[in-house]
Order: structure tokens, then sequence, then C-alpha cells
């Protein structure tokens, strides 16, 4: 069973604790990272690509919504919160990487410029976004199907 800092046995019987956070930090930080490059490279480089559309469609709030669904899944199915908040920092600092959520007026900022905003990003949407998650998976686990006897 799980305990209450996330770092115990899930019902999987897996751990749930650091070590599986930090590889789904990582795989998520690389697919975002790789996902939003091919999006804005490709939608300069090559005019308006399949990525592109798609990502108009999905915009924010789309993707938003598909990060909290897949984490209060993944706390859900882990009883843990180590996993979800590793998935949502490796998302924010992935988008971060490129730039999410500036406006840049000026030219390209440097390297280090980019790698301070990922950490800043994704430690944001890892505190919002896997804080609600956890919450709409608490509510969602104290839930008792209908017609169950008391």
């Amino acid at each position: 069973m799980a305990t209450p800092d996330g770092l115990g046995e899930s019902r999987t019987g897996n751990k749930s604790g650091v070590p599986n956070a930090i590889g789904y930090m990582f795989t998520a930080f690389i697919i975002t990272a790789v996902y939003f490059y091919l999006v804005l490279e490709n939608s300069t480089v090559l005019g308006r690509s399949l990525y592109y559309n798609i990502h108009v469609y999905l915009w924010w709030h789309g993707y938003l919504a598909m990060l909290v669904i897949t984490a209060t899944g993944a706390t859900l199915y882990t009883e843990s919160i180590g996993r979800p908040l590793g998935l949502c920092y490796g998302c924010g600092a992935g988008l971060g990487l490129n730039l999410g959520g500036i406006g840049i007026t000026a030219g390209p900022p440097s390297l280090l410029f980019r790698l301070g905003w990922a950490v800043v990003l994704g430690g944001a949407i890892a505190v919002i976004v896997g804080g609600v998650s956890a919450t709409l998976a608490y509510i969602t686990s104290k839930l008792e199907p209908a017609g169950t006897p008391e």
C-alpha cells in the first residue's frame, strides 16, 4: 500500500517512488521538447504542417486537459503522487525549453536562459497541475458506484 509520502509500494506491486518519477520526468521532457520543437520549427520552415494544425487545434487548453487527465489517471493507478509530479514537471520543462509561455520580441535567448526557464516552468506546472490532479484523484477515489449497499 502506498504511504502518505508516495514512496511505498503501489497496488501494482511496483515501487512508485523517486526512481519511477524521475523516469516519467525524463520521458515526458524528451517527448514534449521534441514535439514542440517539431511544431515550432516545421511551422516556420515548411509552412503550416500537420503538426502545426494539431497544435493550433489543441492550443494550451487542450494540452492542459490532456496533462490533467493523464496525471489524474497515473495518480489513481499508482496510488502515489511521485509519478504524476514527474510527468507534469517533465512536460512543463519540455515546453519551457522551447520558450513556451514567453512572448519574444528581441533576438533568441541563450541556452542558459532556456534551461532556466525550463526549470521554472516545469516547477510551476508540476505544482499547479500536479496539485489539481492529486485533488481530482482523491475525490474520484472516494466516490462509490451507484446502488452500492451501505
